[in-house]
């Protein structure tokens, strides 16, 4: 059960030392060569071989609450987890419910401002336009009709 060296095996042996009141070798239960590896008498070897079935019995016992503790752990963290997320929706509702900053403010009044300028832009290139189309309109009616006054100028002269 235990392996060589370790933690776990340590404390055992330090627990059976202390029952039995001299330093222990090793330890084989449900062995004959148990009482002559370690010289310990009958007597001993049964109060040893029940405080090894305690101490199996311990393990099992935290073996089991480990597994609890595990599970307990994976169902607080899923719990956490739906907590964070629910959170982070009510902060991210709040925070579209507040008003804008004055910072979100200017900024949208830029933009409008931006927008309302290129539109008067706009309407403003289509008018020099149109100005410059009636422009070239009126320069062409001013220049027949120049034409034709010249003409009935010559006319009359040439009538004298």
């Amino acid at each position: 059960m235990f392996k060589s060296g370790s933690f776990s095996k340590r404390i055992c042996y330090e627990m059976l030392e202390s029952i039995v009141g001299f330093p222990f070798v090793i330890f084989f239960a449900n062995s004959a060569s148990a009482q002559s590896a370690s010289h310990i008498s009958k007597r001993n070897f049964k109060k040893l071989s029940e405080q090894y079935e305690v101490l199996q019995k311990s393990i099992k016992d935290l073996e089991q609450q480990k597994i609890l503790v595990e599970k307990s752990l994976k169902d607080y963290d899923l719990k956490l987890k739906t907590f964070k997320d629910n959170l982070e929706k009510q902060e991210q509702e709040y925070d579209d419910a507040l008003p804008e900053s004055d910072a979100d403010q200017k900024l949208a009044a830029t933009r409008q401002a931006d927008a309302t300028r290129m539109s008067y832009n706009l309407q403003y290139l289509q008018l020099q336009n149109q100005l410059q189309n009636q422009n070239a309109q009126f320069a062409e009616v001013g220049d027949f009709m120049k034409t034709k006054l010249e003409a009935i100028e010559k006319a009359m002269k040439k009538a004298r």
